[in-house]
């Protein structure tokens, strides 16, 4: 049957079917002098499997950052429950690129499956997948939750699941954010404290007791942040230096340095020679 239309400013007018109406209607449309042609049908009934993914980072400074992943199942349209056991989870990928990261762009060092964070003692091999210590048990129902202590780290996770004899899989990126590792930059090592300093554009003066002018050298509070939950042992760092840090201790004499595996400050001679790590 005819029906008259009325278009808006954009000349767009709409059609809506019944949901009883056949899936393929043809609808002819006459405007003045010109017409078309076009079949319109109700949408198929949707079977598949999705992922939402929501991320839990306080701020820059957070140890840890959780991301929760919830998988939703559907057949012919209608809503599948999900029991434990259903759902195989993957991390397909994970990308560091900051200058900070010593391992390969690929690595998981730092990733863990579970809403609690991995602790970590000590250096840890380079793992391209989600298994060593602490790694945790992959999860298999509903609701995953994947937990980083990096930062700077966006992950790649798929869902699959047998919905009515057919598996489907669903994938989605988890961006964790910028971490403590994303305010750290370029390096060296065998560094003078003066050298250090400049190293990271101050002035090295040893005349100037205390922080250094413009220097982007850490201080202990900015390196400690790296100490909890152990992100230093998962980025791959040579740690059998000590680390200089933003402070002369005493005048033309001896600056300050942490050990960072235990937190510790110490006093060194302005001639030694430590690492330096700069802030970006």
């Amino acid at each position: 049957a005819a029906q008259n239309h009325s278009t808006d400013a954009q000349g767009r007018f709409w059609l809506r079917l019944d949901p009883a109406a056949p899936a393929n209607v043809q609808v002819n449309v006459l405007a003045g002098n010109a017409q078309g042609d076009f079949r319109l049908g109700n949408a198929a009934p949707v079977t598949g499997l999705s992922i939402t993914a929501v991320l839990d980072r306080p701020d820059l400074f957070s140890a840890t950052a959780t991301a929760t992943l919830t998988a939703t199942a559907m057949l012919n349209g209608a809503p599948v429950s999900i029991n434990p056991g259903d759902v195989t989870w993957t991390v397909l990928s994970s990308s560091i690129t900051v200058p900070a990261w010593e391992h390969s762009p690929g690595a998981m060092n730092g990733l863990n499956w579970g809403a609690s964070y991995i602790q970590i003692f000590a250096n840890e091999a380079e793992r391209m997948g989600m298994t060593g210590p602490g790694s945790g048990t992959t999860p298999t129902g509903a609701i995953a939750y994947l937990t980083d202590i990096v930062g700077s780290r966006a992950v790649l996770v798929q869902a699959e699941m047998n919905i009515g004899g057919t598996i489907y899989n669903a994938q989605s990126a988890v961006n964790f954010g910028p971490g403590v590792l994303s305010t750290l930059g370029a390096y060296r090592t065998g560094a003078t404290w003066s050298e250090a300093v400049a190293f990271c554009g101050g002035t090295g003066d040893p005349s100037v007791y205390g922080s250094q002018p413009a220097t982007r050298l850490p201080n202990g509070t900015e390196f400690s942040f790296l100490l909890f939950p152990g992100a230093l042992y998962a980025v791959g760092w040579n740690l059998v230096d000590n680390y200089w840090l933003d402070y002369i201790y005493s005048p033309n004499t001896t600056g300050i340095t942490m050990n960072l595996p235990n937190g510790t400050n110490g006093v060194a001679p302005l001639t030694q020679t430590h690492v330096v790590r700069c802030l970006r």
